[in-house]
């Protein structure tokens, strides 16, 4: 019996989510992300939501 690949489920935390927005590169982050789950927590878009003031690279996010 073989079993098909199953894509991971992920929990994002601030650091990942805003280091990709700052370096513009969302689109990589999509891309690995493809055919996958994921999930922020509220407290994590919270904190986005709070830096978006001094880095509106943020806002890219759209949390």
């Amino acid at each position: 019996m073989t079993s098909s690949p199953v894509a991971p489920h992920l929990v994002f935390d601030t650091t990942c989510l805003s280091h990709f927005a700052r370096a513009d590169r969302l689109d990589v982050l999509a891309d690995l992300l493809a055919g996958g789950q994921s999930l922020v927590p509220d407290v994590v878009r919270e904190e986005i939501r709070a830096g978006s003031v001094n880095w509106h690279s943020l806002t890219a996010l759209g949390v």
